[in-house]
């Protein structure tokens, strides 16, 4: 058990933080697009690495210590809240709008799907990210090949 629980919080606190620190150089791009200098501060950029982690924390608990087809589901469900603080963030890092030629429509547009790729990318570094620690960890009732399926 203990180590089901390790494995989690190891697997949402990495997927948080590789996952969070691409959708934060993605957000500087945001920025850029906007025409905005990109004044990032540690404490900010943290606070997304760690949100990122846990917003996938209880999700990464039940797919430790399930091995049931929709454990993923809780994983999905903390992404989606994720949308309402990144929708605030890009609004902020945005701005207004109103100055905005088509160039700078066209980057905002991309690069903003690329920080909501991210997030929709999160569940599934998480999830194999899990199951890949466990299986490593020698937890019984995983091993390697079943770590490697999707779900």
């Amino acid at each position: 058990m203990l180590l089901r629980i390790v494995a989690a919080v190891a697997g949402a606190l990495f997927a948080g933080i590789v996952v969070g620190a691409v959708s934060r150089m993605i957000m500087m791009l945001v920025a850029l697009a906007a025409g905005h200098a990109t004044e990032f501060t540690w404490s900010g950029s943290a606070g997304i690495l760690f949100g990122y982690a846990m917003f996938m924390l209880p999700g990464a608990l039940l797919a430790a210590l399930s091995r049931r087809r929709g454990r993923w589901l809780l994983l999905a469900l903390g992404a989606a809240a994720l949308l309402v603080p990144a929708l605030g963030i890009a609004s902020t890092e945005i701005g207004s709008s109103q100055q905005f030629t088509a160039r700078n429509w066209v980057l905002v547009s991309l690069t903003g799907l690329g920080v909501f790729a991210t997030i929709g990318v999160l569940p599934w570094v998480t999830l194999r990210t899990v199951d890949w620690l466990l299986a490593r960890l020698g937890v019984p009732g995983t091993s390697p090949e079943t770590a490697a399926q999707v779900p």
